[in-house]
C-alpha cells in the first residue's frame, strides 16, 4: 500500500508567514494605510482624546493661573471577524496525485500543498483588502456568509466629499477646485490634505480625470503642440500640478477580486476615492489588527498568527488544507480620512 509524503503543518506555517509579508509588500493599503499588526486580545479597542481647544488665559502680577477642563477620551471598538477557508484534496486527487513515472511509490502531494497553502492565503489577503478599501472609501464595512447573515460589520465616521460636478462631465467638472476643497477640511487637525496626502481611486477614475477639457479648471493646463492640437495630460504631469498648487497627489490603484473565472470586482469602485492625509507625527491613520484564534493555541502556535494547518483523515481518505485568521480594523484617526464621490 502507498504512503503519501507530505510537509508537515509547522513547516507549512513557517513558511507562510515567509509568504505573507511579500505578497502584501507592494500594496499601498498594507505600506500606507492600515498595516498589519496583532495583539493577544480577543477585542480590538482603542481610546482616542477629543482635540485640545481654547488659548492660554492672561493673568496679571499675583493673579491666579487659569484652570482649564481636562479633554474628554472616547473609547472604540471593534469585534473581530473570523476567518476561514479549507481546501479538500479528494480520494481520487490523492489516489492519483503521484509522479509520473513513479507507479507503486510514496504518493507525493508536497506541491499541491503548497498551491493549495497559495490560494488559501490569496483569498485571506483579499478579504482583508476588501475589509480595508470599503471602511476607507465608504466608512464602513460589513461581510456576510454564505446564508447571507452578517457576522463582521464594522462602521467610522470618517470625513466625506462629493463633487458638485461629476468627473465624467469633462467639460464642466472642476476637479482642481474639488481638491482645493478637500485640502480645507484639514483645518483643525494634526493631519495634511496638501502634496503629502494621496488619493486613491482606480483606472476610470484617473481616466476621467485626465480627459477633463474645463478650459477654467485642470482642462486649462493642457500644452497646445506645434501643430496646434491640445495635448493630453499623463498622470505624472498632473501630479506635478498638484503638487505645485500643494494638493492631494493622485495614486491610481486598480486591484480587485474574481468572484468567478469572468466576473473582476474593482476594491475601489468607479467615480469613488479616499484621500488619506498627512499625520503631523507621521504615524499611520489606521491599522489592521490579527487577533487571539484558539484554532492557533490548539495547534500550538502563535495566538494572533494567520495559521495554516494539513492533515489526512481516513475513512474515507482526504487531505485538507485550513487558513484562517481573526481580526477588524482599526481606524484610529478617522478625521485624515477622507471619503469621496467623484
Amino acid at each position: 500500500m502507498s504512503n503519501y509524503v507530505y510537509t508537515a503543518s509547522v513547516i507549512l506555517q513557517a513558511v507562510l508567514q515567509n509568504k505573507l509579508p511579500v505578497v502584501t509588500l507592494n500594496d499601498p493599503m498594507f505600506q500606507d494605510i492600515m498595516p498589519i499588526s496583532s495583539i493577544n486580545a480577543s477585542m480590538v479597542v482603542w481610546e482616542q482624546k477629543d482635540d485640545y481647544t481654547g488659548l492660554m488665559n492672561v493673568r496679571g502680577f499675583d493673579g491666579e493661573f487659569g484652570k482649564i477642563t481636562r479633554e474628554g477620551l472616547s473609547t472604540y471598538k471593534v469585534e473581530p471577524g473570523k476567518y476561514g477557508d479549507q481546501k479538500l484534496m479528494s480520494e481520487e486527487f490523492l489516489t492519483n496525485g503521484r509522479e509520473m513515472g513513479t507507479f507503486g511509490d510514496a504518493i507525493n502531494i508536497e506541491r499541491a500543498q503548497a498551491e493549495d497553502q497559495d490560494h488559501l492565503l490569496t483569498r485571506g489577503i483579499s478579504r482583508i483588502l476588501k475589509i480595508g478599501w470599503d471602511f476607507v472609501v465608504n466608512g464602513t464595512y460589513s461581510v456576510p456568509n454564505t446564508d447571507g447573515q452578517t457576522l463582521a460589520t464594522g462602521t467610522i465616521s470618517t470625513q466625506t466629499f462629493t463633487s458638485v460636478t461629476a468627473w465624467t462631465d469633462f467639460a464642466n467638472s472642476t476637479p482642481l477646485a474639488d481638491l482645493r476643497a478637500i485640502k480645507l477640511k484639514a483645518r483643525g487637525y494634526s493631519t495634511s490634505f496638501g502634496r503629502n496626502a494621496k488619493l486613491y481611486v482606480n483606472s476610470t477614475t484617473v481616466n476621467n480625470l485626465l480627459s477633463n477639457r474645463n478650459a477654467n479648471d485642470l482642462g486649462g493646463r493642457r500644452t497646445i503642440n506645434a501643430a496646434g492640437q491640445i495635448q493630453p495630460l499623463s498622470l505624472g504631469q498632473l501630479n506635478e500640478i498638484l503638487s505645485d498648487q500643494d494638493l492631494p497627489m493622485i495614486v491610481e490603484y486598480d486591484k480587485g477580486y474574481k468572484t468567478n473565472q469572468t466576473t473582476q470586482v474593482q476594491y475601489i469602485p468607479d467615480n469613488k476615492g479616499v484621500v488619506i492625509g498627512a499625520r503631523d507625527t507621521g504615524e499611520p491613520v489606521a491599522e489592521f489588527i490579527m487577533t487571539r484564534n484558539a484554532n492557533n493555541l490548539v495547534a500550538g502556535r502563535g495566538a494572533t498568527e494567520m495559521y495554516y494547518d494539513f492533515e489526512i483523515k481516513k475513512n474515507p481518505v482526504k487531505g485538507i488544507s485550513t487558513l484562517g485568521f481573526n481580526g477588524a480594523p482599526a481606524i484610529y484617526f478617522p478625521s485624515s480620512v477622507v471619503s469621496c464621490t467623484f
